[in-house]
């Protein structure tokens, strides 16, 4: 098979239903067919960092700011594990206000009352 061949044969749709199917097995044989659901509490968009590609980069001054308090990220747990959703994500930029001290209070709060 020469370039253009093999081009034109990776854009047909019966090789891409075929590489649909094998991936569809192969996810299947690792994680079987279950669903996952993660609830994700992104807590703060305040970042130090100044990464290009980020949108909540720190110099982005397009952006509306937030942080939450200590008991709005457990409220918003509390509000997940309602739906059923038993993994939680918290999510943040690098916001200085969160020192070590309160993340491991609010992840020990978490762990407290749903493990």
């Amino acid at each position: 098979m020469n370039k253009y061949e093999c081009i034109n044969y990776l854009e047909t749709s019966a090789f891409n239903l075929e590489m649909q199917k094998k991936a569809l097995l192969q996810k299947e044989s690792i994680y079987g067919k279950e669903i996952f659901l993660r609830g994700i509490i992104e807590f703060s968009n305040y970042c130090r960092k100044n990464c290009l590609y980020c949108g909540i980069r720190k110099d982005n001054g397009n952006l509306q700011r937030y942080r939450m308090s200590v008991d709005e990220i457990l409220q918003r747990v509390e509000n997940i594990v309602k739906e059923g959703i038993k993994t939680v994500v918290l999510q943040s930029g690098e916001d200085i206000f969160y020192t070590r001290e309160m993340l491991c209070e609010v992840i020990g709060k978490i762990k407290k009352k749903y493990n």
